[in-house]
């Protein structure tokens, strides 16, 4: 089994690469060298024209952004994303932040690239809450569409570019964006592990943002369980994605533990979108990619930087509505449940919903609509469904 394995991928990782996408006048690429200046502050913006049979309504302004963030270990990085109105004329308008879920890996898979494309598959919730007079900003995450690798699944990282585009967006000239209004967050998978990440270092990292509510969906919550949790099944490319994100984000040697054929495999995955990573790499193991079927990722610096980005012992100072399908096959239930426990038991006010028979994608679906009401009816300032964390 393992020998077919080889030879499929290794012709699948020859050929499946996914060519990045033309840069629209290098507006991705960061200026150099790149001002040691504050979090959040934009760079640029341009006018975004959508393309293609899906995208949002007739009369929705877009733009692209590029604003200055911090990565996990505090440097500064240039971060692109999108900023969405529902039209053209200049008004004061709450701000949503949008944490999209799991893209990949590749610059061609950028959020903001995919967008204006017509490929969006956060497109149901921009629309969503356009149509219900909100401004949408979409970060695209450190290393989506920007020069570097995606740090995926380093939640530290993701949180503060979801906080950095939030005030970058309030930048963007002509908008008629609050300047110091109420704010909302949503995130779902790796977009949850954003948002959850966000709203703990938010009292300290962008204290002035008022964030008033955050959705927390399907989340990336434990960062350490997914290697065991993933390789060996179909989703095993995305496994491989989160070792490389950790290793990108902290540099924990992992080069030096890979066959040839591993560093093909990784550094083809570092290129993909999340589709194409998992077609070819179903079922693989980490030690098939290692020097003597070794796991560098269950040694202890690895360990202790997944468990960094663990969320759940920070306190959060927003209401909270978190959803979890409860037969996640990819981002265990359990695991959610662990983070709410943790949560509560630092005293955050968080609403459980668990999506009855829902696997992760079907919980996507059907959880976004009722978890949408209550972000606006928080927003908007009407009553919603009291927090429900076990009495202590």
């Amino acid at each position: 089994m393992r020998r077919l394995f080889l030879r499929i991928a290794a012709a699948v990782l020859a050929t499946a690469c996914l060519p990045a996408a033309a840069s629209a006048a290098s507006f991705y690429d960061p200026p150099e060298p790149l001002p040691n200046t504050t979090p959040g502050t934009l760079l640029r913006a341009e006018p975004m024209e959508f393309q293609g049979a899906t995208k949002p309504p007739a009369g929705t302004v877009g733009y692209r952004i590029l604003y200055v963030s911090r990565t996990a270990l505090g440097e500064p990085v240039a971060v692109s994303g999108s900023l969405v109105l529902p039209n053209a004329t200049a008004q004061p308008r709450t701000l949503i932040g949008i944490a999209p879920g799991t893209h990949g890996m590749g610059d061609a898979c950028a959020p903001s690239r995919v967008l204006a494309y017509g490929a969006e598959q956060e497109l149901d919730k921009i629309n969503r809450f356009l149509a219900d007079g909100y401004a949408v900003v979409m970060t695209d995450y450190e290393g989506l569409g920007t020069p570097g690798v995606h740090p995926y699944g380093v939640n530290v990282a993701a949180g503060r570019d979801l906080l950095d585009a939030l005030r970058a967006a309030r930048q963007v000239a002509g908008t008629g964006l609050e300047t110091d209004g109420k704010l909302g967050v949503f995130g779902y998978s790796q977009g949850g592990g954003a948002v959850g990440s966000a709203i703990e270092q938010q009292p300290s990292y962008a204290p002035e943002l008022k964030i008033t509510a955050a959705v927390v969906g399907g989340v990336l919550g434990e960062p350490a369980r997914i290697p065991n949790a993933l390789f060996g099944n179909f989703w095993a490319g995305v496994a491989l994605m989160a070792v490389i994100g950790y290793d990108s984000a902290y540099d924990l040697g992992l080069k030096s533990t890979l066959t040839q054929f591993g560093r093909n495999a990784l550094s083809s995955t570092a290129k993909w979108c999340v589709v194409n990573a998992s077609i070819p790499l179903q079922y693989a193991q980490m030690a098939w990619f290692t020097k003597g079927g070794k796991n560098p990722v269950a040694t202890a610096p690895w360990r202790a930087r997944m468990d960094q980005n663990t969320l759940g012992y920070g306190k959060p100072n927003v209401p909270i509505y978190q959803y979890h399908g409860e037969w996640d096959q990819t981002l265990n239930y359990n695991s959610a449940k662990r983070v709410r426990a943790r949560w509560c038991a630092g005293g955050a006010d968080v609403r459980f919903v668990t999506v009855r028979f829902a696997e992760h994608f079907i919980a996507d679906a059907a959880g976004f609509g009722p978890a949408a009401n209550w972000l606006q009816a928080k927003l908007s300032g009407r009553g919603t469904p009291s927090g429900n964390c076990p009495a202590a």
